[in-house]
């Protein structure tokens, strides 16, 4: 649409109503003839002319003499604010008699004269001083006899450019006005009286602190407007309301300035990037910088020093946001050198601002400005500087992050460095949940040719991960498709299984699922856990396929859960336990058993920190399984948890799962509006995703929602939205009920009584055969049968059908009124001799009541020797207890223990766990025996340095004696220690430093970038290095190094 000339109209004033209410009552007190002088300050387009306008305008309206004058910004003309003022008056008609006009006359010649004007000679035989006294008192003189006739105010627009002389006569005035009706009323840019002049302070700094002494005036400082007040500038000139995005967008951009906000829509509305739709005016483009706001930044910088405008130069490619220590180390110079400067450039410009230990540009668009105006050629040494500061002090910088590092390879043009570290971000990105930023880097990874094969695959394997993350499920299964085309088995097999749990994620589509399974299964020899992930998808596969296929289910997925189990892959246990608790519990098993095995999962998920994990746990196990046994209020917890646990990491489709179910509960109490609301809620979410599942079943409630609300006409259009989407969508059973559901209440509300009945049979049957016969199909048939009757208009039957849903939940909930525990146990199995591992022990209580566990008999058994245990028990007489015996309601324990055998051979564990019920009786619980195979360390002599002693020429001592150290401590670590091969030779840089007799300059060097032995050793490729988190080491994160142990000409080799 095109805008109409009438539409930029302009701005109103708002957000200074405090300010301009205090001017109004300083008015007053003039009126009433008690003088004074204001002064409002504010940074350059704050609106301080704007609210002074407004202001006068007010005081001539009630009868106020007005004198208006303005400073020149590039020549301090000798008292020129003041003829301005006397100028104005007079011209304004508001001095009427003759004698006043002579007055002002001579009062102008005077000042002129002052001010070295042509044609006017100064008085013979006078002094300067004697001339400036007596042209002071000829103004004061006129003021007075202005305000002898009415109060005036006298106005003084941007003092800052005011030359001294006028500065003087503006304190001499202000020492009058206090006992006279003038009200004296001046702005300034308090960033320009911070500027220094040759080390001088600023002339209206000066004059104000002389001011100040005498209390001679009071100052208004006018801040930022906050973004309501951005919204009604905006609203007032384009005559319409704001798009939210473009609301938002404007008050970020312009950070609440006045002159940006009016001059950025004036800007916009001439370049044709501002569009009316639906009433709301929207942005079609980018918010640049108005050439009003880019002459007042340029100005600021033309008073910087050369060497300050190095320094901001530099800050501006680190970012909006610098620290000073990263400045000096890019430029090489000290670091108090650094922040002297920026603390003058603070204090005299008010360019930049120290916030703790940082610095910060007063607006991003003054960063921005510095930045565009930096060479390309320079802009990118300025990048590569920073990247090798950043990469050389990394491991000592709280703040540092492998993105910064990334970033500004990225911009020096470094490419091998920049893919390195933003393969290195992504995953960080990723374990952090910060999705979108792990895409930004895998992108970027990926999207480089020069790059090896192996960084290629990681970019393609971790940009599937966020994809999958970030729920662009399709996009995900594009990357990992690609990815099984590798030719190295391992990195095909994890790509296949990657691809199925997207697909089971997205769609639960079986068909998908047997063919990578197909594809997966030649591979399984390669990676033992990979093998068991496609295992357990293969069962997820016949979970599907009908009940005849549920048994295959459970023993796939039983088989899966084993291998891991043997493994002591917690990981995987945690991931793969509850969906066998499901696969019990479906196969009308032990639904006990079942119920302790999905609690002991979302446990382990929980403990893991796994929280993509733990909300599929309750998506597509909790929050319907536990229902369907029984346990609707523990089936309902489920869902504020996952909403919790949704919004923390932008799982849209969890969330939009969470939102659709709570709406059960108001819809079964007959609040169908309120049940409305939430499904609308959850259809946000799914437009956020690309998945079509919980999409359908929100359609087929809202379909059934306005139905029972009596709005036909909604039912329709959410009934036609649901039919549009693919076949293979609405006709997976959990879908499909619904869709049925939903079809039989519209028919019924149209009168289609037998086809509407027939409709609800169909989807209580595959309600019945998609899910267990027991408490949960029973309640929800009954409970959707009462709902149709109402759809009926039978009251009464639906009231009876739903007390016949309440007593079915009732009794079931009865199940679980006396405690009941559950164990299962878990080792790693094939430990070799004197080497540690670990054995896990988890307890539920599967009941409503609490219990206690007194004691764990047979987990401590002869020749296994238990080194430590968890906070929570202790070890005694071969038992194991609990310091806290006490078991809650569902509440799962877990003892984790680390032993080793001293002799190879083979040995069982068969605990038995003995706890007392809510009734006192003692009763026992014993999970699945396992077995262990206990396997001879290799003898010592197996490991050994082997080296080529033409390549091992150390430059120095102290490297050479660095190598020898971290030989030392693998073998350390293997052999005496016991820690498994992954594990071993892992030392700190301070480590290093203490244990290996060196200097810790040669390791740090200067400013942590890396002392000359690190670089040495590193060079000649005799360490490797990694990070590990969680550990006592800035931003949680430590470094360190161990010797190589790979098959290269040096090295720790195994024989």
């Amino acid at each position: 649409m095109n805008l109409k000339p009438r539409v930029l109209a302009e701005p109103i004033l708002v957000g200074r109503e405090p300010e301009l209410e205090q001017l109004r009552h300083h008015l007053d007190s003039v009126i009433g003839g008690r003088g004074a002088t204001i002064l409002v300050s504010g940074e350059a387009g704050s609106g301080k002319t704007r609210l002074s306008k407004e202001f006068l305008n007010l005081a001539k309206g009630k009868g106020v003499i007005v004198l208006a004058g303005w400073c020149l910004s590039k020549a301090a003309v000798p008292y020129f604010p003041f003829i301005e003022a006397f100028s104005s008056v007079e011209s304004s008609g508001d001095i009427g008699s003759e004698h006043l006009h002579t007055q002002h006359d001579q009062l102008k010649a005077l000042l002129t004269a002052l001010n070295g004007s042509r044609g006017v000679e100064p008085r013979e035989f006078q002094s300067p001083q004697v001339w400036k006294d007596q042209a002071f008192s000829a103004v004061t003189n006129e003021l007075l006899l202005l305000v002898s006739t009415r109060p005036a105010v006298l106005f003084l627009d941007d003092i800052h450019w005011a030359d001294s002389a006028s500065l003087a006569l503006l304190h001499y005035v202000a020492r009058v006005a206090i006992s006279e009706r003038l009200l004296v009323l001046a702005t300034f840019r308090g960033e320009e009286i911070a500027t220094s002049f040759d080390g001088q302070s600023h002339p209206l700094a000066d004059t104000l602190r002389l001011m100040g002494r005498e209390a001679l005036f009071k100052e208004i400082k006018l801040s930022s407007l906050n973004r309501s007040d951005v919204g009604k500038v905006a609203v007032s000139m384009l005559g319409g309301s704001l798009d939210a995005d473009f609301a938002e967008k404007l008050a970020e951009e312009s950070g609440g300035n006045p002159l940006f906000v009016v001059e950025s829509l004036r800007m916009m509305y001439g370049q044709g990037s501002l569009r009316r739709e639906h009433g709301q005016w929207r942005l079609e483009d980018s918010i640049g910088i108005p050439d009003k706001v880019r002459d007042v930044i340029l100005r600021r910088f033309s008073t910087l020093k050369p060497n300050e405008r190095r320094i901001l130069d530099l800050a501006s490619v680190v970012g909006e946001k610098f620290d000073p220590r990263l400045v000096a180390s890019a430029l090489s110079e000290k670091n108090m050198y650094i922040l002297e400067t920026l603390h003058d450039v603070a204090q005299s410009t008010l360019l930049v601002f120290c916030e703790g230990n940082f610095y910060r540009f007063k607006h991003a668009k003054i960063q921005e400005m510095l930045y565009g105006e930096i060479s390309p050629i320079l802009r990118r040494e300025y990048h590569l500087a920073i990247a090798d500061s950043l990469e050389g002090s990394y491991h000592n910088a709280k703040t540092v992050s492998f993105s910064d590092i990334a970033y500004h390879y990225s911009y020096a043009e470094n490419i091998q460095k920049a893919v390195k570290y933003s393969l290195a971000a992504g995953k960080e990105a990723l374990a952090r949940w910060s999705t979108v930023e792990a895409i930004k880097h895998y992108a970027y990874a990926s999207g480089i040719s020069e790059i090896s094969e192996g960084e290629r695959e990681a970019a393609l394997e971790g940009l599937g991960d966020a994809y999958y993350a970030n729920c662009m499920f399709e996009n995900a299964i594009a990357c990992f498709d690609k990815l099984s085309l590798s030719e190295e088995p391992t990195i095909r097999l994890r790509a296949l299984r990657k691809e199925m749990d997207v697909i089971w994620f997205k769609e639960r589509v079986s068909a998908r699922l047997v063919e990578l399974v197909k594809k997966a299964e030649p591979l399984a020899g390669v990676d033992r856990l990979e093998s068991a992930r496609v295992l357990w998808n293969k069962g997820r596969t016949h979970v599907w396929m009908g009940h005849e296929h549920l048994d295959a289910a459970l023993a796939e997925h039983e088989a899966a859960l084993k291998i891991f189990e043997e493994e002591y892959s917690v990981a995987n246990v945690a991931e793969v336990i509850w969906p066998v608790g499901i696969a019990r519990i479906w196969t009308g098993g032990e639904q006990v058993k079942g119920l302790g095995e999905m609690f002991v999962g979302i446990a382990m998920l929980h403990e893991l920190g796994n929280i993509r994990g733990e909300l599929q746990a309750y998506e597509l196990g909790a929050v319907d399984w536990f229902g369907i046994c029984g346990l609707f209020e523990e089936a309902h917890s489920c869902l504020a948890k996952m909403l919790e646990l949704g919004e923390k990491i932008g799982d849209f489709n969890s969330l939009a799962f969470a939102w659709l179910r709570l709406s059960d509960a108001p819809t079964l109490q007959r609040n169908f509006s309120g049940a409305i609301s939430y499904c609308l809620k959850a259809l946000e979410y799914t437009k956020k995703t690309d998945t079509k599942g919980t999409q359908c079943r929100i359609y087929a409630k809202l379909t059934q929602l306005h139905v029972l609300n009596g709005d036909l006409g909604k039912a329709k259009e959410y009934l036609v939205a649901l039919k549009k989407l693919p076949q293979v969508i609405q006709k997976l059973p959990i879908n499909f009920i619904h869709v049925l559901w939903a079809e039989s209440f519209f028919l019924a509300a149209t009168n289609r009584i037998e086809l509407s009945y027939e409709k609800l049979k169909q989807g209580n049957a595959v309600l019945s055969k998609t899910f267990p016969p027991g408490v949960g199909v029973n309640f929800w048939t009954k409970s959707t049968h009462s709902l149709f009757l109402t759809v009926l208009g039978k009251t009464e039957d639906a009231r009876a059908q739903m007390e016949e849903a309440k007593m079915i939940a009732e009794i079931g909930e009865k199940k679980f009124d006396h405690v009941d525990v559950e164990s299962s146990l878990m080792a790693f199995t094939h430990p070799k001799t004197y080497q540690p591992f670990q054995i896990r022990l988890d307890l539920v209580n599967v009941s409503r009541s609490s219990g206690s566990i007194t004691r764990i008999e047979n987990l401590v058994i002869p020749g296994i020797e238990i080194l430590s245990a968890t906070p929570n028990c202790f070890v005694t007489d071969g038992h194991i207890l609990f310091k806290e015996q006490a078991i809650a309601p569902f509440q799962v324990k877990t003892i984790e223990l680390t032993a080793r055998v001293s002799k190879s051979g083979t040995y069982t564990f068969q605990p038995s766990i003995v706890y007392v019920n809510d009734l006192g009786k003692t009763c026992s619980s014993k999970p699945r025996p396992i077995s262990i195979a206990a396997h001879p360390t290799p003898p010592l002599e197996g490991i050994q340095l082997e080296t080529q002693p033409e390549r091992l020429a150390f430059a120095s001592e102290p490297a050479k004696r660095v190598f020898e150290y971290l030989v030392k401590a693998f073998k350390e670590d293997c052999f005496s220690r016991m820690l498994s091969e992954e594990k071993s030779g892992w030392r700190s840089l301070m480590q290093i430093v203490k244990e290996g007799n060196v200097t810790k300059h040669c390791m740090y060097g200067h400013m942590g970038r890396g002392g000359e032995i690190l670089g040495e050793i590193r060079r000649l490729g005799l360490v490797e290095a990694k990070f590990f988190f969680g550990e006592r080491g800035r931003s949680g994160k430590i470094l360190k190094l161990r010797a190589l142990r790979k098959d290269t000409p040096f090295g720790v080799q195994f024989k």
